[in-house]
């Protein structure tokens, strides 16, 4: 989920009425500021069929983004760069990649959050992280386990062969590549311990690599008893305290580049 405000004060997201990712649905805070939230989701088929290329249907995300880019003063749009799971993690690094074959330069994100990603790209972690948004119907969900433990069997299999690293390893590494993410730009992880789809302690291995890589601002915040990606149920308050401080100082440091610059 990308989301850009016109003004610096925090904006606290409501849940988006619509969930295709070329919606951008203006928000409305409590404090009547307005803030524009891009939903990118993602599927099943997106992650099989597309884990080493461009999903046609992230194109329009690209070109709001751009816009948004394009209109920004000095192109330094204030972006809020909010991802879950490493669906979330794979979805954002494909419009990384995106936008720079479009622009030519890094997602112009201010900030990034990254809820409980990314883990390791072990076989079954990656098949039981897609049976989370099977359907509840018994019927469906057998059919679709079947499914769901086959299609990475045969992906696995596929990199074995080829020596090529996986999803998982590529996302890994795509979301520490300085090419398509700015080293600037604050990041904050959050994981929990009870996390059974991907190891809290994977998610700090990524947080130490991207601040020895050079990633300038790097924060890890740990709970402990939530499930995967639903750490806000287990302490709203502190959820949103860290992702609150995160915007701040990155707004802080935009404004700091920006008066250096005039």
């Amino acid at each position: 989920m990308l989301s850009w405000e016109a003004d610096t004060q925090f904006l606290q997201c409501c849940p988006a009425r619509q969930s295709n990712n070329d919606a951008e649905e203006p928000i409305l805070s409590t404090d009547g500021i307005v803030s524009n939230i891009l939903l990118i989701t993602n599927t099943i088929p997106d992650i099989i069929l597309h884990w080493e290329s461009h999903s046609k249907q992230i194109f329009p995300a690209v070109s709001h983004i751009r816009a948004i880019y394009d209109r920004a003063p000095n192109k330094r749009p204030r972006i809020l760069l909010h991802l879950f799971s490493n669906g979330g993690a794979h979805q954002s690094c494909q419009v990384a990649r995106a936008f720079k074959e479009k622009a030519g330069v890094p997602l112009p994100i201010s900030a990034m959050v990254l809820d409980s990603t990314p883990g390791k790209g072990t076989y079954r972690r990656s098949a039981n992280a897609i049976l989370i948004s099977l359907p509840i119907s018994a019927t469906l969900r057998l059919f679709g386990t079947i499914v769901v433990y086959s299609a990475p069997l045969l992906i696995h299999l596929y990199y074995i062969v080829t020596r090529k690293p996986n999803l998982v390893e590529r996302l890994r590494q795509g979301l520490n590549d300085k090419d398509i993410f700015s080293q600037y730009a604050p990041r904050c992880y959050l994981y929990s311990k009870a996390d059974e789809m991907v190891r809290w302690e994977s998610v700090k291995e990524h947080a130490k690599e991207a601040g020895e890589l050079g990633f300038k601002d790097v924060e890890t915040i740990r709970f402990e008893y939530s499930p995967h990606a639903r750490h806000i149920m287990e302490d709203a308050e502190k959820y949103w305290s860290a992702v609150k401080e995160l915007w701040e100082r990155a707004i802080q440091r935009s404004e700091m580049v920006q008066g250096k610059e005039s």
